[in-house]
């Protein structure tokens, strides 16, 4: 259950920028993944923000989200809390839509790993700190043409440096493990298209694309037993590092200044997948 720097639930994207001065707004996200080796997860995120005017083309603003993600597989389990605050800013000038953020995150980890031959279980507490950037850029082909339908080829990337304390287990007395702080670089690219139609007091649309991790998707651990500290041995973690990606979204003008956002997202990789789901209020004024 190492971090690999792609941690689950925290999804930027978002619609910037609006037209009036301020926009606030509360994001609630769930999702469910499945994991090489057999292990499963599924979590739960609120995140919050504000971002204001600056001038004709950039909008500037804050984030604040946490997450709760729960692991399982055959031999353990874990919880994972993370905490982010962070900034934002997006851009609109004629058919060209972007945005950028950064943040910084606190990880709380708990993890339980059974020996099932010996009939023991042990227990280990560790924290991480994580800091990452992200962009993306969007050209709309039919911003001008009056078309109905909106196709827009878009790239993103994503980077991130996680900082893994050491720990130790404990409760499995010589079969406890003593696992090595680890750092984690994780580098990862987008390319695809989006498909949007727009409506009175709305839209809905459709995003294809692959996602590929260039870095960062397969870290190691090092460790040694309890009592054993001269011989280390290797834990890794290797991820799929290329997905395909869907996701379908949809807003509407419910009532003056108030929309209302929903997205559903698969990501799939040769061996895993994460389908994630979420709703966003907002308010602009």
């Amino acid at each position: 259950f190492a971090d690999g720097g792609d941690v689950k639930g925290i999804n930027m994207r978002t619609e910037l920028p609006v037209a009036e001065d301020n926009n606030a707004w509360v994001k609630f996200t769930k999702n469910w993944g499945d994991l090489r080796g057999g292990a499963n997860y599924h979590g739960s995120a609120v995140s919050g923000g504000y971002d204001r005017k600056l001038n004709d083309n950039w909008r500037g603003g804050v984030f604040l989200s946490y997450q709760n993600m729960g692991l399982g597989a055959q031999s353990g389990s874990g919880d994972i809390y993370d905490t982010r605050f962070g900034v934002y800013a997006g851009y609109h000038k004629d058919a060209a839509d972007a945005y950028l953020y950064a943040d910084y995150g606190h990880i709380r980890n708990k993890l339980r790993r059974g020996i099932g031959t010996l009939g023991l279980g042990a227990e280990a507490k560790y924290n991480s700190n994580l800091v990452e950037i992200g962009g993306e850029y969007k050209y709309d082909l039919h911003a001008k043409d009056g078309k109905i339908w909106h196709v827009s080829p878009y790239a993103n990337l994503q980077l991130s440096w996680l900082n893994q304390k050491a720990y130790s287990e404990s409760g499995a007395g010589i079969f406890n493990q003593h696992v090595s702080g680890k750092h984690n670089t994780y580098f990862a690219g987008q390319l695809g298209v989006e498909l949007k139609r727009y409506l009175h007091r709305g839209s809905y649309g459709m995003r294809l694309g692959v996602k590929h991790a260039f870095a960062g998707a397969d870290p190691e651990l090092s460790f040694c037993y309890e009592g054993n500290d001269s011989r280390f041995y290797t834990l890794r973690n290797s991820q799929d590092k290329t997905h395909f990606v869907l996701a379908l979204s949809g807003d509407t003008e419910f009532a003056d200044g108030w929309f209302l956002n929903g997205e559903a997202r698969l990501q799939k990789g040769a061996h895993d997948k994460d389908l994630l789901a979420s709703v966003t209020l907002r308010k602009v004024w």
